[in-house]
């Protein structure tokens, strides 16, 4: 949605409006370089894992200890990574927008200008409430995170199982 500002808006306020939507477009951008990154890492793993245990004899206790341990710890990596998403980037973002929404609201509106982003990106990652964010923000990254979680664990777990399988076969 694009905001369209009055016309008898002074070039200042356009230089503001501009930083504050610049500072907004870089944490976002940030954050969609964490997940890819997060998500290639993952990717990379997985496949010098797969041609490393191609070596191994198949339906050995070897590979399937291998690949439980492999899954853990990308599953534990993936977690670690929602977590610096979602508990820090991405309320970062959330501060930056909430901040650029109020002060298009104050510009559009002819109200008293308020520079406020420093304490609405403190707020964010206080986890206090926004004034301008709406709820179901979070549903892609959600999703996003869900997904890959779900893959991560049920390799995993299906690892775990067989690797347990040949333990108790013994």
């Amino acid at each position: 949605m694009e905001t369209k500002l009055p016309r008898s808006v002074p070039k200042s306020l356009l230089d503001v409006w501009e930083k504050h939507e610049k500072i907004a477009m870089h944490f976002n951008d940030l954050i969609i370089k964490v997940r890819i990154q997060a998500l290639g890492a993952i990717t990379a793993v997985v496949t010098v894992g797969s041609v490393l245990l191609r070596t191994v004899p198949p339906e050995t206790r070897l590979l399937w200890g291998l690949l439980s341990s492999m899954f853990a710890m990308l599953f534990l990596f993936w977690i670690a990574i929602w977590v610096l998403d979602f508990l820090y980037y991405n309320r970062l973002l959330l501060g930056a927008v909430d901040s650029l929404l109020e002060l298009e609201k104050a510009i559009n509106s002819g109200n008293e200008i308020k520079l406020s982003m420093s304490h609405r990106i403190e707020d964010a990652v206080l986890g206090k409430q926004l004034t301008h964010i709406a709820k179901g923000t979070y549903w892609g990254p959600r999703l996003f995170y869900l997904i890959v979680t779900v893959v991560l664990f049920s390799g995993m777990a299906y690892s775990c199982a067989r690797f347990l399988c040949l333990c108790h076969d013994v």
